[in-house]
């Protein structure tokens, strides 16, 4: 993975946290200039987004600049940054996700509008959905998986190049357990890539036991310090998925630290508890993923 070239130190910071977590591809340099850098969407690998960085940035009253070549994605884009802007906080990671069911709404719109259209207005809807990489007339193939999990997100920490972020949803049996772990892996390909996803849950049951397990998946002894932490915070019906995408330099003990630390962020962003995160100041939040 090369190096990201900016002059600003936090934005080739965020540039590393999302290529771990995407891929190299997803952001770019242009020749205009070494704050100026190309999104290739994820989810929408035809659409392209240029991003003009302040050398203060993220320390700037006003978002990057968004332009691009669909003015539909441009304005969409602009929104989306505008709503997660916070000076003085890092943005690409939140806009990047939020972005993306308002895309998908954008491309249900558009392949609705194609079966009341003439054929060549049918052409023109059927180009802009796939420059959204968006086929209206193949199926996700995910019907099956049973409603999206409501899942409470920590905010994506990174410690020398390796990414952590955690998940929280409610649940009230293992197989509801079972059944949102199986929907995340098989409706986000990065966190299906990722090295570890790391799984802990205590659920109450009627008699007033708890069912408790986990799995490492990898992070030898993760699971089980997830599982206590979750125990001495006194939850009950919830699970917490960690994911970790490693960066290639060994972390030792300290990881241990960190997938504590996105956990707890998770499950005080959900709701399950109210003590605050590390440093008394909550950066995640709710969100679909």
């Amino acid at each position: 993975m090369s190096s990201p070239s900016s002059p600003n130190e936090e934005l080739n910071d965020e540039i590393s946290a999302l290529r771990s977590i995407y891929s190299d591809e997803i952001l770019s340099p242009t020749s205009a200039s070494p704050l100026t850098w190309t999104l290739t969407l994820p989810y929408a690998p035809f659409s392209h987004l240029d991003f003009t960085f302040s050398q203060d940035y993220p320390n700037t009253p006003s978002p990057p600049q968004i332009t691009g070549s669909t003015p539909s994605i441009v304005t969409i884009a602009r929104s989306v940054l505008a709503s997660k802007w916070m000076p003085g906080e890092v943005c690409l990671y939140d806009f990047v996700e939020e972005l993306q069911p308002h895309l998908e709404s954008l491309v249900k719109d558009k392949t609705t509008s194609t079966h009341a259209a003439s054929d060549s207005g049918q052409k023109d809807a059927e180009a802009e959905a796939k420059e959204l990489g968006d086929d209206p007339a193949t199926p996700d193939g995910h019907d099956d998986l049973g409603p999206e999990p409501p899942w409470a997100l920590s905010s994506v920490v990174t410690e020398k190049k390796s990414v952590f972020i955690a998940r929280a949803a409610k649940v009230t049996s293992k197989e509801e357990v079972m059944q949102y772990l199986r929907h995340l892996l098989q409706t986000d390909k990065k966190v299906a890539k990722a090295t570890h996803n790391i799984l802990a849950y205590r659920i109450k049951m009627p008699s007033g036991s708890y069912l408790e397990d986990n799995d490492d998946d990898g992070e030898d002894a993760a699971g089980s310090r997830m599982a206590h932490l979750l125990s001495i915070m006194k939850v009950e019906n919830v699970m917490v998925v960690v994911t970790r995408w490693y960066g290639g330099i060994k972390l030792g003990a300290d990881r241990f630290r960190l997938i504590n630390q996105v956990s707890r962020e998770s499950l005080v962003n959900g709701g399950f508890v109210s003590e605050p995160t590390e440093g008394g100041k909550k950066h995640g939040k709710k969100g679909r993923k």
